[in-house]
């Protein structure tokens, strides 16, 4: 999609970062910050993250779920 300096991004918004860990594909979504300094949670575990911030791109992602029920 495209690469974005993290204030242009909004609460809610989901993006990857260039991060290198193996060969999966980490999916953030950007969260309102809270005292504990978490930013973003890193939806492949569902960890809240402390992204450093400063001067870094990320790319912004459109991501589509499916939802099927499991029996």
């Amino acid at each position: 999609m495209a690469n974005v300096e993290w204030d242009k991004l909004r609460d809610g918004d989901f993006f990857t970062a260039n991060i290198n860990m193996g060969e999966d594909t980490l999916l953030y979504q950007k969260i309102k910050s809270i005292n504990a300094g978490y930013n973003a949670v890193l939806l492949n575990t569902g960890e809240l993250s402390c992204l450093y911030t400063e001067n870094q791109t990320f790319e912004k992602v459109e991501v589509t779920f499916s939802i099927k029920p499991i029996e």
